[in-house]
């Protein structure tokens, strides 16, 4: 049993750390000046490994909850809360990005801060819940 706790612990981690990889990739490529198609072309593909990444986030989480029967702090709860989060702020940016058009640099400056802001939200978030989680776990 235990040896199962600490796999799904190590999948967990290698999930957090690919999502840190992610948002800053995304964080970087928002920054670059760069026209509406290209960046939409390198934003699609990097925002699908995030979603796909968050995915599996979510979903180890809920595999270490269940290896470990249930019997969670509260830190656990804060989790599900800040990953409920990403996944309700990444549909509205998915949302905001398809009402986006290829000719109107309003709506492209408009979604670009909008998601960079999301993006940067979410970089803090889980390094602030990664580290109160360590510190709770020392």
């Amino acid at each position: 049993m235990a040896g199962m706790i600490s796999m799904a612990i190590m999948l967990h981690v290698g999930s957090i750390f690919l999502i840190l990889l992610l948002l800053l990739l995304l964080v970087w490529h928002f920054s670059k000046e760069q026209e509406f198609k290209p960046f939409s072309i390198k934003y699609e593909q990097l925002s699908l490994f995030y979603k796909a990444t968050l995915g599996s986030l979510f979903f180890t989480g809920l595999v270490v909850m269940a290896v470990a029967k249930f019997d969670v702090l509260w830190t656990v709860y804060v989790m599900v809360l800040v990953v409920l989060h990403m996944i309700v702020t990444t549909v509205k940016e998915h949302l905001a990005y398809k009402l986006t058009h290829i000719k109107d640099a309003l709506s492209q400056e408009t979604f670009k801060a909008y998601a960079k802001r999301k993006y940067i939200i979410d970089l803090v978030l889980i390094v602030i819940l990664s580290a109160v989680t360590y510190a709770v776990s020392l």
